[in-house]
């Protein structure tokens, strides 16, 4: 291994570290909660040439599809019967450097900024399979490819032309593109190229054109439904051409489509009223994102989709002589392979309430006020408080929504902001104004249902109520008077979503876009630039990993992908 550089040596070490660093952390996993999930990688590689100097070339890409700069490849090459052989004459390609004329099994190369990499080497045979290996790095897992290369064989290229990025399943057919491209001299007419799914499922078989050129006409309903996927051309050779292949990742999307059950919506809006509705795609139901429904321009009630329903309850107030009106339920997703479908309009009639039932809260409100005048003399025991208004669907909040049960005692409860699910095992703290370590005067966990008691004995007047979850944002607000309380808490894959968004916005367009910006949206942008910004793609695809991925985010998960957020927006 003398005959590498400094730098090569320097990144073998890296990796060499990087390796240690996963052990480790495979090690400590049982002490300690923190879990970080690292994003696949595959490569695309390619050998031709003749034996005294075989081509390797190829292009690393993460589970997007997005290029992998300055990531450290190893190159070797073994017999067809599996024996190691040796790389002689060594250099990159295009003359970017000088060769190496010592005898090696491993070449190590670095991928540029396009995540590309080329070396050129001799080779004392005709045939070999050529083999690239990535190791990994913090944000990839590794992988290795392996081509077959022939002395005596062209080098043929197949790519889709242009490149696919996303396949619409409401369309009925889906049309691809693509080119094989052979030297001079060769023709290229009737060569039989495959579209396979990247997991060896056949999609079609096409022959080209006179000029290289090839497109393929599938049915929706040969690819698989909603979610990320890929597509591969394949050129399995001839006499005188290389096989060849290229794979993209595609994004299959489908509009979600409500319907409501029942014909006829009849209800007090003052005491809610449920709306069953189901979320559909051409595919089937929808499982995830959320149902909201509005009247004018408020948001008057949410409900997440679970097995292709939401129970959204409709709460408002109507005007006094109101007999009907009109809601507008519109789907919301929270993953980027589903689309929002027109928004549905539902008729309501109104309910009024009987009279008795109407005068019952005038009767109340005369004993709440029998019962203040009773107490009037009593002293307070500790000035207001102000404390937040209930605010829309989605924000962290603290309410007061009833008085207190016993004297010196605060109840409540602690719900998802944007379900309204109770919140199992929070932590509901009240803290003292301190100098030093936290003066917590009470201290107690939610239920399963996500309700809370305790009681305080104290004259201070700036007691603050701390509320932490797992897998929620902490909140923290003043201590009210005693009282029944409602804590909405955001889910920290939400807060991570509203950050990228608010980024967006502040950046402005190209960053921005309607009806909301999205990370992958935001990563392609970031890497589709003349020069490509990678510190942005990198928290982008970061993001959305774990936004959307089926892995729970808490704090610590939550702190790593804030720690990769830009500062500032990016110069346009």
């Amino acid at each position: 291994m003398l005959w590498l550089s400094r730098h090569a040596r320097m990144g073998m070490v890296a990796s060499l570290v990087w390796g240690a660093v996963g052990t480790g952390t495979t090690v400590a996993s049982a002490a300690a909660p923190r879990v970080q999930v690292r994003g696949s990688s595959r490569i695309e590689l390619h050998a031709v040439g003749p034996s005294r100097a075989v081509r390797v070339s190829g292009v690393l890409r993460d589970e997007l599809g997005t290029p992998v700069p300055n990531a450290a490849i190893v190159l070797s090459a073994a017999s067809t019967t599996d024996n190691a052989l040796v790389w002689m004459e060594v250099r990159p390609c295009q003359g970017a450097g000088p060769s190496t004329p010592e005898s090696h099994a491993e070449y190590p190369a670095q991928t540029d900024d396009q995540g590309a990499f080329c070396m050129e080497g001799g080779l004392g045979v005709r045939q070999a399979n050529v083999r690239a290996v990535f190791g990994g790095d913090a944000l990839h897992e590794g992988t290795r490819a392996q081509v077959s290369w022939d002395a005596g064989l062209q080098a043929a290229v197949v790519a889709f032309a242009p490149r696919p990025e996303r396949i619409d399943l409401d369309a009925p057919r889906i049309l691809v593109f693509g080119r094989l491209i052979v030297p001079a001299g060769v023709s290229a007419a009737r060569r039989e190229v495959m579209l396979d799914d990247g997991a060896g499922n056949v999609l079609g078989t096409t022959k080209t054109e006179q000029d290289g050129t090839l497109h393929f006409d599938l049915a929706s309903a040969s690819v698989d439904g909603p979610g990320v996927g890929h597509l591969r051309l394949r050129f399995g050779g001839s006499e005188e051409l290389t096989a060849a292949e290229e794979t993209v990742t595609v994004v299959r999307t489908s509009r979600v489509h409500l319907h409501v059950d029942g014909s006829a919506l009849r209800g007090d809006p003052m005491q809610g009223v449920e709306i069953v509705v189901r979320a559909t795609t051409g595919r089937g139901v929808v499982d995830g994102g959320t149902v909201e429904a509005s009247w004018g321009n408020a948001a008057v009630g949410v409900a997440r989709v679970v097995g292709g329903k939401a129970r959204v309850v409709a709460t408002f107030t109507p005007t006094r002589d109101m007999a009907r009106t009109e809601l507008t339920l519109r789907y919301a997703p929270e993953a980027p392979f589903y689309e929002a479908g027109p928004s549905v309009p539902v008729p309501l009639t109104i309910a009024r309430p009987r009279m008795w039932w109407r005068v019952f809260p005038v009767v109340a409100a005369a004993l709440v006020l029998a019962w203040l005048l009773r107490g009037w003399r009593r002293p307070r025991r500790r000035a207001d408080v102000a404390v937040d208004p209930p605010r829309r669907v989605g924000e962290p909040s603290l309410a007061v929504v009833g008085a207190a049960r016993a004297r010196s005692t605060w109840t409540g409860r602690v719900v998802d902001a944007h379900d309204g699910d109770g919140i199992a095992g929070a932590r509901v703290r009240v803290i003292a104004p301190s100098f030093g370590d936290l003066d917590v005067l009470a201290e107690v966990t939610t239920s399963a249902d996500g309700t809370f008691s305790f009681a305080v004995q104290s004259v201070e007047r700036q007691l603050k109520l701390r509320v932490d979850a797992p897998l929620h944002v902490e909140i923290e607000r003043p201590l009210p008077p005693a009282s029944e309380l409602l804590v909405a808490m955001v889910n920290r894959k939400r807060a991570l979503l509203d950050r990228l968004v608010d980024w967006a916005r502040r950046a402005g367009r190209p960053w921005d876009r309607a009806p909301e910006p999205t990370p992958g949206h935001v990563a392609r942008v970031a890497m589709g630039q003349r020069h490509p910004r990678h510190d942005i793609g990198t928290w982008a695809r970061r993001l959305e990993q774990r936004a959307y991925g089926p892995e729970q985010v808490d704090a610590a998960v939550e702190q790593d992908v804030v720690a990769l957020e830009p500062q500032g927006p990016p110069v346009r």
